[in-house]
């Protein structure tokens, strides 16, 4: 069975662009995201739509479509209240949700406090955290993903977990 996966970057920093300057040569297209969205998510098996949070439109559109919204937090107040709309709009649309925590540091109280802020309101956490790596980094800026540059890093292994974890998540 042939498996076709598709990732939409719905952004308004110009992440999309900035993929041709690292040597990315796949398609890119720059028409609108509805009509990407619409064409895109009967036709695959997996679609990734990531969306910022200040993309209201954009970000109401790929949560209408989906059928697991997953949304990285950093371990920040600040990062917290950025995505409260998004876990708002996810609740109201009916998704289920995942919250992932991003570039954790480690040992860090305030990681464990905005965990318990999350589970206190009801909203599905990652088991699998993302560390803060240098790997994730180096890797994007040479246009891979930390598994095809880093296969042996604890960044490639923590991806790898989320991604079975999501994959569990999807299909549950």
């Amino acid at each position: 069975m042939r498996t076709c996966s598709v990732l939409i970057i719905a952004n308004t920093i110009g992440s999309a662009r900035s993929l041709r300057t690292i040597g990315y040569s796949g398609p890119i297209s720059f028409r609108s995201f509805k009509g990407w969205v619409d064409d895109r998510v009967g036709s695959a098996d997996l679609v990734v739509i990531d969306a910022p949070p200040h993309a209201e439109t954009e970000a109401r559109i790929a949560v209408r479509v989906a059928r697991l919204v997953v949304v990285r937090v950093q371990p920040s107040p600040l990062d917290l209240w950025a995505t409260a709309e998004t876990l708002k709009m996810a609740q109201d649309e009916r998704r289920r949700l995942l919250v992932v925590l991003n570039r954790v540091p480690p040992r860090s109280r305030l990681t464990e406090d905005i965990a318990a802020d999350l589970a206190s309101a009801g909203t599905p956490i990652a088991a699998t955290r993302i560390g803060n790596r240098v790997a994730l980094a180096q890797a994007m800026a040479l246009g891979f993903g930390v598994i095809e540059n880093a296969r042996m890093t604890p960044a490639a292994a923590e991806i790898s977990a989320l991604a079975e974890e999501i994959r569990g998540a999807a299909s549950g």
